[in-house]
């Protein structure tokens, strides 16, 4: 039993790989659940233009969260897990840099919607958004130190709970009247709550937290952060730029029409990311060159491929549907749009895999930012060609293209790590699923109940052409059993 108010007794209550992904998984499903319900708790109860502009904001400032990274997050990964006996000065350097870094970049922010945007609702809740943004960075700070610590089960704790405090709240603020400004507070008190419990929580648990850094410390550290702050930048702009633009060329309401879509497909981005927050000591403590960073890397794949195929058959049959179910017969576009941006799925999760293995070693960690980097130029470029002749379809396209851009760029940078007789079973399992979803958007399949049997179908085939097997489930067994998480 691992407790979450006291430091462990001893080395043998470490939480394992085992116990890491199932926090990670279980966490990152409940805050899935969370976001599209409050996705549809915010289309239902605002009007149209209001969700568009809610949209608007809270897009623009998540993409703005990861600019005010700098890549200090993967860093503090990196140092807390290298060097547990130093960490508490480590650490207490970074978040102090995090700090300027974040208030810097929220204030900023605010006060550039204020003279950019003609309406003054939509910079006032921008601004909101913006100074929620700031506390929330600080707060991921010590997601990630739990993290290095190896106690996941903390970190998928509190950004579950932030989740569900935003829904709460929100859900109440409206219920009272309030309108979309209130959803900013929402967002301004959650993370000030969270930052709160995980201040307390690591104080308790880890050690305490001296904020004092100098102007050589803040150097050194961007320097070894920024290359990887410099790809979470351009993977950002890649994944979220479409919203901004679409609201300059479109409107508010092509914005909320896409963002119903988007709310189900950029959840659904996130669930490789609970697996691979605890596989991602596993890719730092190997090296390229090695079979079992080669067996890692390839096994890793072929689970995200295959979660991911899984993924696109279920959506492709069941999701306009459930979308239309869900937020309403007023976001009926938005169930053609789905089936657009669901085919982005597959590729993204790949790029995951991608970017967990090539940033945990220093000799390919540039791949992240150039991959990223070609990513947000195609992004820009298509959004910018594509939406004022389709609109809202036109995003969704270029989104898809984005991340097979992004797939292209990590194959070609790592041709020499990641052999081409290592991709075979993966590429099986992909071309399985893409066939079969080929052949469901032909028949014009819908309903829960043939997305099920279509799945079944696909794991089937490849259970019985080998493409996955036993032996995987096995590997999977014996790291959960035997890999401590730090």
């Amino acid at each position: 039993m691992i407790r979450l108010l006291g430091p462990p007794r001893d080395e043998s209550l470490k939480p394992t790989l085992l116990q890491n992904v199932a926090a990670q998984l279980t966490g990152q499903a409940g805050v899935i659940l969370i976001q599209i319900l409050y996705a549809v708790m915010a289309a239902r109860l605002l009007d149209l233009e209001s969700f568009g502009i809610f949209s608007f904001a809270f897009g623009l400032v998540q993409m703005i969260l990861i600019f005010s990274d700098l890549g200090l997050n993967f860093l503090i990964v990196r140092q807390v897990s290298l060097s547990l006996a130093s960490s508490r000065e480590r650490f207490s350097d970074i978040l102090s840099l995090k700090i300027l870094v974040s208030v810097g970049v929220g204030a900023f922010l605010a006060m550039g919607g204020f003279m950019a945007l003609d309406d003054l609702q939509t910079a006032k809740v921008l601004a909101l958004f913006a100074a929620g943004m700031v506390i929330h960075s600080v707060s991921l700070s010590f997601n990630m130190a739990f993290q290095g610590y190896g106690e996941l089960h903390v970190s998928s704790l509190m950004t579950f709970l932030l989740a569900l405090l935003q829904l709460l709240l929100g859900g109440g603020f409206l219920a009272a009247g309030g309108g979309v400004l209130s959803l900013g507070g929402a967002y301004f008190l959650s993370a000030a709550g969270v930052l709160g419990l995980n201040c307390f929580l690591f104080v308790r648990r880890m050690h305490k937290v001296k904020l004092s850094i100098t102007g050589g410390s803040a150097l050194l550290l961007l320097k070894q952060a920024v290359p990887l702050g410099m790809g979470a930048a351009f993977n950002s702009v890649a994944n979220r730029i479409d919203v901004p633009l679409l609201l300059y060329f479109s409107g508010a309401g092509q914005v909320a029409v896409y963002s119903a879509a988007y709310r189900f497909t950029g959840a659904l981005n996130n669930l490789p990311v609970a697996f691979l927050a605890a596989v991602l000591p596993l890719f730092s403590r190997e090296s390229w060159g090695t079979r079992e960073m080669e067996n890692l890397v390839e096994k890793t794949l072929l689970a995200a491929l295959t979660a991911g195929a899984g993924v696109l058959l279920l959506f492709t049959v069941a999701g306009p549907g459930l979308l239309l179910r869900l937020f309403g017969a007023t976001y009926q576009a938005s169930g053609a749009i789905l089936r657009i941006l669901i085919w982005a799925v597959v590729p993204a999760f790949a790029n995951l895999v991608f970017l967990h293995a090539s940033a945990s070693q220093k000799e390919t960690a540039p791949v992240y930012p150039i991959a990223a980097a070609a990513g947000a130029t195609a992004n820009l470029l298509l959004n910018l060609w594509w939406i004022p002749l389709w609109k809202a379809p036109g995003a969704a396209a270029a989104t898809v293209v984005t991340e097979l851009v992004v797939l292209a760029a990590y194959l070609f940078l790592l041709r020499k790590q990641v052999g081409a007789w290592r991709m075979g079973r993966p590429m099986r399992a992909l071309a399985i699923g893409l066939t079969l979803a080929a052949t469901m958007v032909v028949l014009s399949l819908e309903g829960l109940l043939w997305a099920a049997a279509v799945l079944a179908l696909y794991l089937a085939v490849l259970f019985w052409t080998g493409s996955l097997s036993s032996a995987d489930w096995s590997f999977w067994r014996q790291r959960a059993a035997i890999e401590p998480a730090r």
